[in-house]
């Protein structure tokens, strides 16, 4: 099969099966309580409820926040968040490896999955990291490819050569970008799934914020 079904349809020994998600789970309670009405009133129409959010240690305040969708970045980053923890924050990156790379000019743009979308942003798993001026952005890139290629499943050609070619490329001292771009386009158009599909857009924002530093030819 190139995709399996969803678990609701065929999960747990082909039947049925609750998604286990922690953070569907930890909105139980507060359902059972309140009531559905009263959660889908909270966020926004297209995107109703809340959302939990992992800040990392780089925040003056680390750690899980939970704000109604619709939230606007800034207001994660500068009131729960504190900022940067002594450093001043350069770009966000937002939803993992596969997510987005966020400028501080983007920062007023919601917490909502169709909002954020339609600025070509990826809320992801709602993990935001928060990038320090003068961070090694090489050193990132090849953190990331090399993440990737070791959870690639391997099923399609694309995803698990083009991943450890990209990695491989990344890790070469004082080489080009060109080849490590041409790649991750194979990795993009070539994969079966969104993991694939998925790797070159943050990468590809990294290698063009690392060029523009000068920090590869």
């Amino acid at each position: 099969r190139l995709r399996p079904p969803y678990p609701a349809q065929a999960g747990l020994y082909g039947l049925p099966t609750v998604v286990n998600n922690v953070e569907t789970l930890a909105t139980v309670p507060w359902l059972v309580r309140h009531g559905a009405e009263a959660f889908a009133a909270r966020g926004t129409a297209a995107s109703p409820g809340t959302k939990a959010l992992c800040l990392n240690r780089g925040f003056a305040r680390p750690g899980l926040v939970e704000v109604d969708f619709g939230t606007l970045l800034r207001t994660v980053v500068e009131d729960a968040g504190g900022g940067r923890d002594g450093q001043a924050i350069a770009a966000l990156l937002l939803g993992g490896p596969m997510g987005c790379v966020v400028d501080p000019e983007h920062w007023d743009a919601p917490v909502c999955y169709g909002a954020l979308a339609e600025r070509g942003l990826q809320l992801g798993h709602g993990g935001l990291v928060a990038l320090p001026e003068g961070a090694d952005l090489a050193g990132l890139i090849h953190h990331w490819l090399e993440f990737m290629a070791d959870e690639s499943c391997g099923k399609c050609v694309p995803c698990r050569a083009g991943s450890r070619r990209a990695r491989d490329l990344a890790a070469k001292q004082n080489g080009g970008t060109a080849e490590l771009r041409h790649w991750l386009e194979v990795v993009a158009a070539g994969s079966l799934c969104a993991f694939g599909q998925l790797i070159p857009p943050a990468v590809l924002q990294l290698l063009d914020r690392l060029e523009a530093e000068g920090g590869a030819r």
